[in-house]
């Protein structure tokens, strides 16, 4: 199952999940351009949502 994330109550279901580090200054820049992207690939139905922000997290043990 490779799923990226549970159905949506929707009836949606994610294909892919991303997280991004983004500098507090450049928010608005990087919502802006996923807004770009979103837009020019409407037409083929997909979706692009963002969440957020989250805290800061990683998925690697800190060395040392």
């Amino acid at each position: 199952d490779r799923r990226a994330g549970a159905v949506r109550p929707d009836g949606r279901e994610p294909t892919a999940a991303f997280a991004f580090l983004v500098k507090r200054e450049r928010v608005d820049e990087f919502r802006a351009a996923a807004q770009r992207l979103a837009d020019e690939h409407a037409g083929a139905g997909i979706t692009l949502e963002i969440t957020g922000p989250w805290p800061v997290y990683s998925f690697a043990p800190r060395l040392g």
